[in-house]
């Protein structure tokens, strides 16, 4: 009872709850991997992600691959195969189980092109047994540069017990809509993701990436665009909303910055107060994402899967004008560089139902 009563106890008692009370709500920080001159840091920010820069870099870049694996009371640790894809030597693989850094190695001593094995990664005396979080990492120069992972294995003393097939670093997307004949903004963007975060107007995106998240520009031609950059997507369905501010002929471009072959475009008229959807999804096969969009006939200028008289009253107010906007002008349907009576003939020819009606 004395010592509960004692100066000592009192003072070791307040150091105890600074210690545990001052750390509540911090920032995690580790000096995580140093090699070449080089260090990494990561960190988790106040959205519980986590957050790696390189004294190197002048941007911070990374992006992460997360899964959650059962490490059983007799595994000694883990191995993985990866391959790095529009790399720097400056870029770094990271690996992290929960908080705890367990191994680093510079895209300089593995290069691009051919997969590669970690060894074994030690967990044994490291982690309890039971399911631990494995965060697979790329600390990078540039938000293109990504790296394919696949295989987890676990491993009893040399013997492998378990494999976990992992899905490719997903690269980096931008979604970016041109408004056609105007010199500012006309449309606004929402982006619905497959864990339901919304990215885009009123909705800024939670990024570390130096490049706005919810961008607008005006290109060289005179044009107005409006933008999202997405630094780490995620397989699955995505929803799109365009919204229209006035009316005004517009083209969406879709791509993959680290895979030009799957850059796509859409476009079409939009009016007003109208909001258009576009679902589309991104998936992998053979550890490369795939993007995949709706394809729209040929005269749909509202994105609603049918050709009718809707799209008429759309395309009507610019017969008898010069295209501005390219080959990509979905008002001009015959690719001719005039917008005029050929192209409304086009789409009343390629209209869904009956007399153009619209679906009910």
């Amino acid at each position: 009872m004395k010592l509960a009563r004692s100066p000592l106890f009192l003072l070791i008692s307040l150091c105890f709850a600074i210690i545990i009370f001052g750390t509540m709500g911090a920032a995690y920080h580790y000096n995580m991997f140093q090699r070449g001159g080089q260090s990494v840091s990561v960190k988790r920010d106040a959205n519980t992600s986590l957050v790696a820069t390189s004294s190197s870099h002048t941007a911070d870049h990374s992006m992460w691959m997360f899964t959650t694996v059962s490490f059983g009371p007799r595994v000694a640790g883990f191995s993985f195969e990866y391959k790095g894809v529009h790399i720097s030597p400056q870029d770094m693989l990271l690996v992290m189980v929960d908080d705890k850094v367990l191994f680093g190695r510079a895209a300089g001593e593995f290069g691009s092109g051919t997969w590669r094995n970690t060894g074994l990664i030690t967990t044994a005396g490291i982690i309890s047994p039971g399911k631990h979080t494995v965060s697979i990492g790329l600390v990078t120069t540039a938000s293109g540069h990504s790296i394919d992972i696949k295989s987890l294995r676990l491993y009893q003393s040399s013997t492998i017990t378990a494999t976990h097939n992992l899905p490719s670093m997903f690269p980096s997307m931008e979604i970016q809509v041109s408004a056609i004949d105007s010199s500012s903004t006309q449309i606004e963007l929402l982006l619905k993701d497959p864990t339901g975060n919304i990215i885009g107007l009123n909705h800024p995106a939670k990024s570390t990436d130096t490049r706005p998240s919810y961008y607008t520009t005006k290109e060289s031609n005179g044009t107005s665009s409006v933008g999202l950059f997405l630094k780490n997507t995620v397989p699955g369905l995505y929803t799109l909303t365009l919204i229209g501010i006035k009316n005004v002929p517009f083209v969406v471009f879709f791509g993959l910055l680290n895979d030009t072959s799957n850059n796509q475009t859409r476009s079409g008229i939009i009016t007003a107060g109208a909001q258009y959807q576009i679902h589309f999804s991104l998936n992998t096969t053979n550890n490369t994402m795939n993007l995949t969009l709706p394809e729209f006939p040929l005269g749909d200028l509202n994105l609603d899967g049918d050709v009718d008289s809707d799209d008429a009253l759309l395309l009507a107010p610019y017969l008898n004008t010069k295209v501005q906007g390219g080959t990509s002008d979905p008002r001009d349907l015959n690719h001719d560089g005039i917008i005029d009576a050929k192209d409304m003939a086009l789409l009343k020819a390629s209209c869904t139902n009956q007399n153009c009606a619209p679906k009910m």
